[in-house]
């Protein structure tokens, strides 16, 4: 094979990758969240949010492949970009310093949160909200992943009726200890249509944790809110949360997000949520 055709086919191969690239990219900036996306099994165009990402990620590999390939193959004239008017090298040109300024400015922009990355984000994060006010969300968090018989019993809910529920809907259950995910893959539905089916399962008596959801009680989205909101969610003032979490040595204030605090204070979003709430245990 000649460098020519090589050529070709690298250059070739980029436009695939960009269109690729570019398509799943945007469909990952436009996809719910995944405690959204995995609850209901969310689709377009056939495919799942998993599906995108994997598409992303192989499609960048092959980027990052062919651009080696490009350098490799293009290596004078890139030379050639590096050198003034006297022909000599110099790696800060002024069309190097520009496109490393506008690279630098992105990635600091980003990293800094400035305007206008910060709006361009705040606007996708915004978007990304409203899909729970129409799908809903999970009763908490990472539910798909529990199995069938944890799940009834953070729910309050009687496996056995559960799964005659589930039965009596044509959804087949191979063991109770199924996670909730697997058993709707295996039926074609969703985590949240098998809960929406056993719902009406007849509920237990026995007291649950006090660090566990109450049925009907979503608590899930948590590190996305702002403390004052999840002061709101918790039923308290902003100055309450403030001063109960103050109280654990978590110093804050009402526009901190939750999950910026959490990582700091190295515990879980849930936790905050009960220690405003009144109610944390440790």
């Amino acid at each position: 094979m000649t460098k020519t055709t090589l050529r070709k086919i690298v250059s070739l191969v980029s436009v695939w990758c960009f269109i690729f690239m570019t398509w799943t990219g945007v469909m990952l900036y436009l996809v719910p969240a995944g405690r959204i996306a995995y609850w209901v099994n969310w689709q377009l165009g056939g495919l799942t949010k998993t599906q995108y990402a994997e598409i992303h990620q192989t499609f960048a590999i092959l980027f990052m492949i062919a651009m080696i390939l490009h350098i490799w193959l293009n290596w004078k004239p890139i030379m050639t970009y590096l050198k003034n008017k006297s022909k000599q090298f110099v790696f800060f040109t002024r069309e190097m310093l520009v496109a490393t300024i506008i690279a630098f400015l992105f990635f600091f922009g980003t990293w800094m949160e400035w305007v206008p990355f910060k709006t361009f984000l705040t606007i996708v994060e915004n978007f990304k909200d409203g899909y729970e006010q129409v799908y809903g969300g999970p009763p908490f968090g990472h539910a798909e992943l529990v199995p069938l018989d944890s799940f009834c019993q953070k729910m309050k809910l009687d496996i056995n009726e559960s799964i005659k529920l589930l039965e009596a809907d044509g959804i087949k259950v191979e063991s109770p200890n199924t996670q909730l995910l697997k058993i709707a893959k295996q039926n074609n539905t969703s985590p949240s249509s098998i809960h929406h089916t056993i719902k009406g399962a007849k509920k237990k008596t026995e007291k649950i944790s006090n660090a566990e959801p109450e049925p009907g009680e979503e608590i899930t989205g948590l590190g996305r809110m702002k403390i004052k909101n999840l002061a709101e969610k918790a039923g308290v003032s902003v100055d309450t949360a403030i001063s109960r979490l103050s109280g654990k040595g978590i110093n804050v204030k009402e526009d901190d997000k939750v999950k910026d605090i959490a990582e700091t204070a190295e515990i879980a979003p849930l936790d905050m949520y009960h220690i405003v709430k009144g109610d944390y245990k440790e």
